[in-house]
This record gives C-alpha cells, sequence and structure tokens, in this order.
C-alpha cells in the first residue's frame, strides 16, 4: 500500500474514533439526565480543532485526559457503561492514531510508511479487539477468583496478545 493510501486509512480511521468517542460519551450522560454537560462535549470539540494546529501531542493528550477523567466520573455515577467504555476506548485509539500520523508526517523515510502504518492498524486492532470484548464481559460479570486464579488468567492472556502480535510480526515480515 502506498504511503498517501496507508495514510488515507489512518486519518479516515483517526476521524471514525473521534466521532465514536464524542457521540458515546455525550449520549451516556445525556441518557443519565446530565444535559447541562452537552456544550462542554462541543468546547472540547472546539478546543480540539483549534489546538490541533498548535501542539498535536497537547491537544490530543489533553482531549483524551479529559475523555478519560468524564468516563471515569460517569461510571461512578452509574451511567450507561457500555457507552462510557466505548467512547474512552475510541478516545485512546484516536489519540494513539494522531500521535501515529503525526510522527509518520515528519522526516521519516517514505518507504517505512506503508508496512509501518498497516503494522500499526493491525496491533491497535487486536488491542480494540480484545480490550472491547472483556471490558464490557467483565463489567457484567461479578465473578471473585483467588489470587493466584487471577494471576495466571491474565498471564495466560498476556501470552496470547503476546502471540498475537507476534504472529503479525511475522506475516508482516514474511510479505
Amino acid at each position: 500500500m502506498s504511503k498517501g493510501g496507508t495514510m488515507k486509512i489512518l486519518s479516515v480511521t483517526n476521524a471514525i474514533c473521534f466521532m465514536i468517542a464524542a457521540i458515546c460519551l455525550p449520549a451516556g450522560y445525556v441518557w443519565g439526565g446530565y444535559w447541562l454537560i452537552f456544550p462542554a462535549f462541543l468546547a472540547m470539540i472546539l478546543f480540539w480543532l483549534v489546538m490541533k494546529r498548535k501542539s498535536f501531542f497537547g491537544a490530543a493528550s489533553s482531549l483524551l485526559l479529559v475523555y478519560v477523567f468524564l468516563a471515569a466520573i460517569g461510571v461512578i455515577t452509574n451511567l450507561p457503561l457500555p457507552l462510557m467504555v466505548a467512547g474512552s476506548t475510541a478516545a485512546l485509539a484516536s489519540w494513539d492514531l494522531t500521535i501515529f500520523n503525526h510522527s509518520m508526517s515528519g522526516n521519516r523515510p517514505v518507504e517505512l510508511n506503508g508496512p509501518l502504518g498497516k503494522y500499526h492498524m493491525q496491533s491497535l486492532a487486536v488491542m480494540l479487539g480484545a480490550s472491547l470484548p472483556l471490558a464490557l464481559i467483565s463489567s457484567y460479570l461479578n465473578l471473585q477468583f483467588p489470587f493466584g486464579v487471577t494471576v495466571s488468567l491474565v498471564l495466560a492472556a498476556m501470552g496470547c496478545l503476546t502471540y498475537s502480535v507476534q504472529y503479525i510480526m511475522k506475516k508482516n515480515r514474511d510479505s
């Protein structure tokens, strides 16, 4: 895939993630009856549009911080959990893609942009594909495991994710 094609996919995916975050979190607050916070979300979007021209990292990081803070407050106040999880996860993915896209537009060799962008998108997809379902499932299950079982499950999950990333890297090297 060409540099322009990969960068366009990254930009479109970033816009989609940003829109999901910009819809899910306000929807959760409105659903919970907190209508007065809606102008704050509009202000955040305006802040992002103004600040992204000055400092990509600063704007993206401060927006992510606000989204995660609002999602945490939403969870504490018993707002719809799927909307809070989806919104904060989409905000994290948008932050990641913004930082990656900005770093790729610097002084990198052109031949790295295609495969590196493809690898980054695949690893982000693995992260989203694993974390979203696990976060939603774990929020509705109230299981109590001994510490040793918990450590074993975490190590197994980390092993599966490590294997997935290694598989993707090997597949990308072979192609």
